[in-house]
């Protein structure tokens, strides 16, 4: 498990920690219902993923987003985390 530090992730460390909390807490997660999430890119502090699997049609994805993921990668990586869908 992670531990945001006090000082300023750099571009590469936000990236890597965003993959470790996406592979470690997240996708374990979805896949126990059949969903799965992918990362598109790291913009700054905008995450953007992809849903996939039974998350990608699912009513509840956007809370799913901003209840768990964003709330996950905000408590493991950094505060002002913003997590985006990209949809195909």
């Amino acid at each position: 498990m992670l531990f945001r530090s006090a000082k300023p992730l750099t571009t590469r460390q936000r990236m890597q920690r965003v993959m470790q909390v996406l592979d470690e807490e997240i996708r374990p997660s979805l896949r126990k219902d059949g969903g799965d999430i992918e990362l598109i890119d790291v913009e700054g502090r905008k995450v953007l993923v992809a849903l996939r699997r039974a998350c990608a049609g699912c009513p509840s994805s956007q809370l799913t987003l901003t209840d768990f993921v964003e709330r996950k990668l905000r408590e493991l990586v950094e505060p002002d985390i913003v997590v985006q869908e990209v949809k195909p």
